[in-house]
């Protein structure tokens, strides 16, 4: 397992949303190529954490970044919805509880919470997206 593994696996979780691009943390473009778009992000590493009455376990956090459009459109907004939602093909959340191992690389996993609908910019653009931080562990 390790950092890499667990977020190429969170990519192979998520490839399975229609139309959706997808780039893991060690594949991160310098712009985005076409919309939609997710960006996989590090958000950081718990050392030596427990868990279910083990230890030496390693916590990982993701940003997974969702860009729709370049521009703030209602119907960009309906959009995000989809992904949004707890249940249906383009939702990250049932897309994650489907297989919580992240493809094998993890011992368990699941979405903290989705940041909501707003603006990022990467590679000089301001997007429309929004941002679910989901947690692993190894």
């Amino acid at each position: 397992m390790g950092l890499e593994a667990v977020g190429t696996g969170l990519k192979t979780v998520l490839s399975n949303i229609s139309g959706l691009r997808i780039f893991a943390p060690n594949e991160l473009p310098d712009g985005i190529p076409e919309l939609p778009c997710c960006l996989i992000l590090h958000a950081g590493t718990k050392y030596n954490q427990s868990f279910g009455g083990t230890s030496s376990k390693q916590q990982h956090r993701f940003r997974v970044k969702i860009a729709l459009t370049k521009q703030d459109t209602p119907s960009a907004f309906n959009k995000i919805l989809d992904y949004l939602d707890i249940t249906g093909s383009y939702s990250v959340y049932a897309k994650i509880e489907a297989d919580t191992t992240l493809d094998g690389s993890c011992s368990d996993s699941w979405i903290i919470e989705d940041t909501g609908q707003g603006g990022f910019i990467w590679g000089g653009v301001t997007f429309l997206g929004t941002e679910f931080l989901v947690e692993a562990w190894e």
